[in-house]
């Protein structure tokens, strides 16, 4: 033991000075063999842990610049550990309980697997920015927006959503930003009844667009039916009752816009739809001294399950019904305005001398009682027709009274019958009459 002892302190120093250079050697020989160098990974994520000291606040946050995906990591590892490394060996992790008061997250990397050989990582971020903010909620109205149109000759009668109201929950700064939802609902030629399920999108005020994943709503789709109805045009009949002041009439004249409209609604019920007609007592003109304007409302008037193909057509018609003043005139007539028709052949007929013949009263608008004058009136004496009228065979020679009948414009009314006095001979006693006279002259 002492001779050992004695043979281990002998030359200690020449001992020390051997084992440095052999240690060193050795080092030298490793490094050659197996260098130590750097090696790096791209798009390395950032596993942010314990976030729950903030979500369980009511706060929110949100990851600024991208510092939460490392374009680049590197570190240095001898060269049999590098050739093992992968990407997912490399692990970076920014831990919220280190949390700095300008809210940013220092990053740590680590290598588990190669703890020992793996040295120096660093990335090209050192901290994950936050954006803190209070987390709120609010309803807000789901609105339709309608693509396309729907296939010619039909209409939309609805659209209808299975929910009309969403709640929205998110940072307090992206939350007041959200005006409303829509969802776009396609309706591009389509003819009948569609059920679909539509993507909600939020937007602002001014109908923008806004995509914000920090913002989560309690759906994020509805389902949308679409009912369509066939149109068809009918004609709306006026009908007008009743008679203006006395002195005053209808001209027969009545200004509309509508006159027929286009209507929706299921097939049977357009099938037996043929007209809308106003009621009488709409356009009642009774007592009227001047033209009457009525507002009628066409959509009281429709079927029931009806509706106006045009949905801006509010359904209103207004509608004049035009009354003028009468006018009375009085002409003169004379034989030369009268024709005698339907003589009986065995009699002679002439008017007796100095045989007055009565005016004729017409009583109408004055655009038409003008019209009639003196120089173009025409009468008919219709002998055959008055002896008809007064169930009579045989004319006997005597004086009567018969009614003329006047030709007269649409719209100018006689006001009373008009008679003239003609007599009726044989002739013979029309052969006496005239022997008689010539002998007196």
């Amino acid at each position: 033991m002492k001779k050992f002892k004695e043979l281990l302190l002998n030359n200690w120093g020449l001992k020390l000075i051997s084992l440095t250079i052999a240690f060193a050697l050795w080092f030298v020989v490793i490094s050659v063999n197996d260098p130590v160098d750097q090696k790096s990974f791209a798009n390395i994520t950032v596993h942010l842990i314990n976030t729950e000291l903030l979500t369980d606040k009511d706060k929110v946050y949100e990851v600024l610049e991208g510092t939460n995906q490392l374009r680049s990591v590197t570190f240095e590892a001898p060269k049999s550990i590098r050739e093992k490394i992968e990407a997912s060996d490399i692990i970076a992790e920014a831990d919220f309980n280190d949390m700095t008061s300008t809210d940013t997250v220092p990053i740590k990397f680590y290598c588990p697997k190669y703890s020992n050989d793996v040295t120096e990582i660093e990335g090209n971020f050192s901290y994950v920015k936050l954006k803190v903010e209070k987390k709120v909620s609010k309803w807000i109205d789901i609105k339709y927006t309608q693509i396309g149109e729907v296939a010619e000759g039909y209409v939309i009668s609805n659209i209808s959503l299975d929910q009309n109201r969403l709640e929205i929950t998110g940072p307090v700064s992206k939350v007041e930003e959200v005006s409303k939802a829509v969802v776009d609902v396609n309706v591009s030629d389509i003819s009948n009844d569609i059920y679909t399920r539509g993507s909600i999108q939020l937007c602002d005020a001014n109908g923008k667009s806004l995509n914000y994943s920090s913002i989560t709503g309690n759906v994020d789709k509805v389902n949308v039916k679409v009912g369509v109805y066939p149109t068809k045009e009918i004609p709306v009949e006026y009908n007008i009752t009743g008679v203006p002041e006395n002195g005053y009439v209808q001209t027969g004249e009545m200004e509309t816009e509508i006159k027929t409209i286009m209507v929706a609604g299921p097939a049977s019920l357009l099938n037996n739809t043929s007209e809308i007609t106003i009621p009488e007592n709409e356009l009642d003109i009774t007592g009227a001294t001047g033209n009457v304007v009525k507002d009628i409302n066409l959509r009281k008037l429709l079927p029931a399950g009806m509706i106006f193909a045009d949905k801006t057509f509010d359904g209103k018609s207004e509608v004049t019904i035009f009354i003028e003043k009468q006018a009375e005139v009085e002409l003169q007539v004379t034989r030369l305005n009268l024709q005698i028709t339907n003589k009986p052949a065995n009699k002679v007929i002439e008017y007796p001398e100095g045989a007055q013949i009565p005016p004729l009263k017409l009583r109408g608008l004055e655009r038409y009682v003008s019209t009639v004058t003196e120089e173009n009136l025409r009468g008919i004496v219709d002998v055959g027709a008055w002896m008809q009228s007064k169930q009579m065979e045989e004319l006997s020679s005597g004086t009567y009274q018969i009614p003329v009948e006047f030709a007269l414009v649409s719209k100018v009314e006689q006001v009373e019958p008009v008679y003239v006095t003609l007599e009726v001979m044989t002739p013979e006693e029309y052969a006496e009459r005239a022997r008689t006279q010539n002998t007196v002259n």
